[in-house]
């Protein structure tokens, strides 16, 4: 059986942002022929096309975006209900998410912790129900940032591609031309945006987990993000400091 290809997130976002922005550029012309094969005025066509071709679109917008979520905001889910599950005892729980990209690496140097956590908790006992809380952060959640993105890049991209017209550059480089540049810039600062909040986190927390494991607890762990990752960032600190709190009790019971 042939292995599953995996993509890093920030292929996966302009994989999805792209079809999006390729069957919306033909929805219209779909819509068009569609509305043409009906008897009907042209100011009635029109309208017609107008709001078949928005349906359309939204319709599209979901589609894409459910896959996005699939791909990127499910894992994270899953980690921290796994993280939340090791704060509360059950060392049965496994973190690691096999996404083949940067969430899956933090994964693994959370799972390297795991054993340390279980020391902690052996001498410690689980974590307080109320002392974890709801653990709510204030926030959009990654599957909220990725619709609000592709919505937003629904109703710019119309305004952006008028961006050559009004300057002239359709002139130097013909109407098509140029608008395809300007969505695909717009399209890249939406991937850029999204991959930044996500991942960066990711990488940082990875970086503090594998310094951890080996003892070195010099980097200190900041809650900076809000919605999902946020949450995910609180469940760590919590992680660690339960972890470096047992180990220093280990130390000066020697």
């Amino acid at each position: 059986m042939a292995e599953k290809i995996k993509l890093n997130v920030e292929l996966k976002l302009i994989m999805g942002f792209l079809f999006f922005y390729l069957i919306s550029g033909i929805v219209p012309g779909i819509v068009s022929v569609f509305v043409s094969l009906f008897d009907i005025g042209t100011e009635a066509a029109n309208f017609l096309v107008m709001i078949f071709t928005f349906a359309a679109s939204v319709v599209l917008c979901v589609i894409v975006g459910l896959y996005l979520i699939k791909w990127i905001a499910e894992p994270i889910k899953k980690l921290i209900s796994t993280m939340e599950r090791l704060l509360e005892g059950d060392m049965d729980a496994d973190p690691i998410v096999e996404t083949g990209n940067e969430i899956e690496a933090f994964s693994r140097s959370l799972a390297r912790m795991k054993s340390s956590l279980m020391i902690a908790t052996e001498m410690l006992g689980p974590s307080e129900i109320e002392e974890i809380g709801p653990q709510e952060v204030k926030g959009f959640s990654v599957g909220e940032k990725i619709i609000f993105s592709l919505i937003l890049f629904l109703i710019l991209n119309p305004i952006i591609t008028t961006i050559p017209i009004i300057f002239s550059l359709d002139l130097l480089l013909g109407t098509s031309i140029a608008s395809l540049i300007f969505s695909v810039i717009m399209l890249l600062i939406f991937v850029s945006y999204l991959n930044k909040s996500i991942m960066k986190p990711f990488i940082s927390l990875t970086e503090v987990a594998d310094k951890i494991s080996k003892g070195d607890f010099e980097t200190k762990i900041e809650v900076k993000s809000s919605g999902d990752i946020g949450r995910l960032e609180l469940n760590f600190k919590r992680i660690a400091d339960r972890v470096e709190r047992a180990i220093k009790e280990m130390e000066n019971g020697q």
